[in-house]
């Protein structure tokens, strides 16, 4: 292949639109769309770029006019709430547009916190969530008469079990809630 259509090749597959997308493309549903689907900051720049690649030029108002009528439609509580609880950023807009939406996502981001700060404590403690000490009892190998967990002299694999405790550790997340969760301790 020729440098001049690999080229070619290579800028065809970074445009965003189609040449016949920017020629018919209906600039206010883009617009909305875009916005309703959470993006933040309008695409007008990326547009202009690849449309201008074919010499076309956007419809630049149809397009914010369509983005900020998107952009209420997707300030509401429950996506404030999606997109906290996958630990997304905030969506700057909506901060400014929408108290329900900044509700939804104080609380989606305060269950992700707790759930990432409970992981991290399960992890960083032995790696096991119990509710007793019996979820901690574990069973161990006696082998030329030495368990191997605990290095005691043994004849039977009976005499190896290790009895564990369930213990409360605690955390705090940045959203200053507390996070407890029991753990097994040897």
């Amino acid at each position: 292949m020729n440098k001049l259509l690999f080229l070619l090749f290579i800028l065809s597959g970074c445009s965003s639109i189609s040449k016949e997308e920017c020629a018919s493309q209906n600039w206010f549903d883009l617009g909305k769309s875009d916005a309703s689907s959470g993006i933040a900051i309008p695409k007008t720049n990326d547009y202009k770029n690849d449309c201008f690649e074919y010499g076309i030029e956007i419809k630049e108002k149809e397009y914010l006019r369509g983005f900020e009528a998107g952009v209420k439609s997707y300030c509401t509580f429950y996506n404030g709430l999606d997109r906290g609880e996958s630990g997304g950023s905030v969506h700057s807009k909506c901060e400014e547009l929408s108290s329900d939406f900044k509700l939804g996502y104080r609380q989606g981001l305060s269950k992700y916190q707790k759930e990432e700060l409970k992981n991290q404590l399960i992890s960083n403690h032995g790696g096991q969530e119990c509710s007793s000490a019996y979820d901690c009892v574990k069973a161990g190998s006696c082998i030329n008469n030495k368990c191997l967990n605990t290095g005691s002299e043994c004849s039977f694999d009976s005499e190896c079990i290790n009895h564990g405790s369930c213990t409360s550790v605690s955390g705090w997340t940045q959203m200053n809630d507390l996070v407890s969760v029991n753990i097994c301790t040897n």
